[in-house]
């Protein structure tokens, strides 16, 4: 594995994770492990979690993977556990489960969730034994996602060409295009027989361009959309209050973004504005026009 693949991997399994971080992985030799194939990508992995861990920091902002709780007689069942149940029912349908269970699982069938990794890693030592983790050329790394109990994110090992974990991602990427399941919620699902909880709200954050898409179930009231959005932002940090932009400042920053497409100076923008602006929006000095028209394009642009 080259060391931008390697960079590249832990990025998406991390993204939270600053440079500075990145670096101490490279200066303590946990990456130079991996890429001396000393040890192998799961490793690491876990590793960097338990770094995280120490410092209390949380690998990534993405959902969560969930699975349906037994409930105790009494307990109200939510919509969302319902209509899980009724999505998992149906993923027991679809072909190729059963006989995976049967082929690879035998009498291990249900696993316990504590032993996924165990088993997993069984089979990854299997498959790899005495050749070197690398992929055929005009392959690309295939990677099985899973879950372990009481951690919210997902857990990587890589898949041997053709072999059983191949076989299982395979099932696993087909039931998460199918039932909106995540496929570390299909893996467990289809080795464990836990229900994935399916939420009707999800959301994805990416910081760069500053926007969150959320996917919302038609079943969803405009109170729970509001109320799970308000949610999303404190996870994200986007705590602040942020203030409606008013006529003037969206022509404000504007006026900022004409001025430097063409290279105007701020004098001939600022008389400029006066002429076309109405009174109360005029400004006698120019060091406040400019102050305002910057911060008002920033504003635009942050939010």
């Amino acid at each position: 594995m080259q060391p931008t693949a390697l960079d590249k991997l832990v990025k998406e399994d991390f993204p939270n994770l600053t440079p500075k971080q990145l670096q101490y992985f490279y200066d303590a030799g946990l990456m130079q492990r991996v890429l001396n194939q000393q040890e192998n990508y799961n490793w690491l992995n876990l590793s960097i979690r338990k770094y995280l861990d120490s410092i209390g920091q949380k690998p990534r902002l993405e959902r969560p993977v969930q699975f349906v709780e037994r409930k105790k007689r009494g307990d109200k069942l939510t919509r969302p556990e319902a209509r899980s149940d009724i999505l998992s029912y149906a993923a027991e349908q679809e072909p190729g489960i059963k006989e995976f269970r049967e082929s690879h699982l035998k009498n291990e069938w249900p696993l316990e969730h504590s032993k996924i990794q165990e088993w997993l890693q069984r089979i990854f030592e299997q498959e790899w034994k005495g050749q070197p983790k690398k992929i055929p050329p005009g392959q690309q790394n295939l990677w099985l996602f899973y879950a372990k109990p009481g951690d919210d994110y997902p857990y990587r090992i890589q898949c041997a060409p053709g072999g059983i974990l191949e076989k299982l991602h395979d099932i696993a990427r087909h039931l998460s295009q199918k039932f909106d399941f995540q496929e570390a919620q299909a893996v467990v699902f289809i080795l464990t027989g836990k229900k994935p909880l399916v939420p009707e709200i999800q959301a994805s954050y990416v910081k760069n361009n500053k926007k969150i898409t959320l996917t919302v179930n038609l079943a969803v009231t405009s109170h729970e959309l509001a109320r799970f959005y308000r949610d999303v932002k404190k996870r994200i940090g986007l705590n602040r209050r942020i203030k409606t932009l008013t006529d003037k400042h969206l022509r404000l920053a504007i006026a900022a973004c004409e001025r430097e497409k063409n290279d105007t100076p701020w004098t001939t923008a600022f008389k400029e504005w006066n002429k076309a602006a109405k009174r109360s929006d005029r400004y006698s000095q120019e060091s406040n026009f400019r102050r305002d028209a910057l911060r008002a394009r920033a504003r635009l642009m942050s939010i």
